[in-house]
């Protein structure tokens, strides 16, 4: 293994900007026994001189932009790859709540110039041109469904809309008649027309686990057959036993 541990070696220098870094490896063998030998000369480490974020006009643009002032890529800082990831899980977190439901960190790119000299480096934040439209969208809630006595046995039926009672612009499929509609109404945080976000969507996962009254909990969503980019929401509820 002593190429790959010098190849492993070799990134791991890059990744942490000594990008001149030099390794070599050789083996020592004195009778039966060995050891591995690792030489990393890892020259100056480049560090950042500026970053630039978009300025393109299209929506998606504009709302990566608005995140600069809390970039975690700050001019003076060393080059680190692990920085660099943490800035694209950064700015997916923000798009997510600005109802960006399919895009993803990699779908942003870095570029970085090192021939600027000095061992500097100027940073370019960028949209992959191969990212699929539907990411560079935003999303808003169409119809929310809620099943309220979904079971794996008998899943096909219990995903039927058939019977449903819409109350207050909710969809609610509870055939047993086992919960006040209100309930939903007062746990759900998205309401048809509002513009997704993950603090709502999780949110409300929460609130109907902690109601104690479902065993499980699951939701999905799927794109509406809307001309405007909209999401129906599914919830699947499976209850727990009654107790006496």
């Amino acid at each position: 293994d002593l190429d790959a541990n010098v190849k492993l070696l070799q990134n791991y220098a890059e990744n942490k900007g000594y990008f001149r870094a030099k390794t070599t490896g050789d083996t020592v063998v004195k009778g039966k026994r060995g050891s591995a030998k690792y030489i990393v000369e890892t020259g100056d480490q480049y560090k950042i001189n500026s970053v630039h974020f978009p300025g393109d006009s299209d929506t998606l643009s504009k709302t990566i932009a608005q995140t600069e002032d809390h970039s975690l890529l700050k001019p003076g800082d060393p080059f680190d790859l692990e920085v660099i990831r943490g800035e694209r899980t950064r700015i997916d977190a923000i798009l997510k709540e600005k109802g960006f439901y399919f895009f993803g960190p990699d779908f942003l790119l870095l570029k970085t110039d090192s021939t600027i000299g000095n061992n500097l480096v100027d940073m370019y934040l960028t949209v992959k041109p191969e990212t699929p439209k539907q990411a560079t969208e935003i999303y808003s809630i169409n119809d929310v469904y809620i099943y309220s006595n979904y079971s794996l046995n008998s899943a096909r039926l219990d995903t039927s809309k058939k019977d449903e009672q819409i109350y207050k612009g909710y969809h609610i499929i509870d055939r047993k008649q086992r919960f006040k509609p209100y309930v939903f109404e007062e746990a759900m945080q998205f309401k048809p027309g509002d513009v997704y976000n993950r603090t709502d969507h999780n949110q409300t996962l929460n609130r109907l686990i902690n109601l104690n009254v479902f065993k499980f909990v699951k939701n999905r969503f799927e794109v509406a057959k809307t001309d405007s980019p909209k999401l129906d929401v599914f919830y699947y509820l499976t209850p727990l036993p009654q107790k006496s």
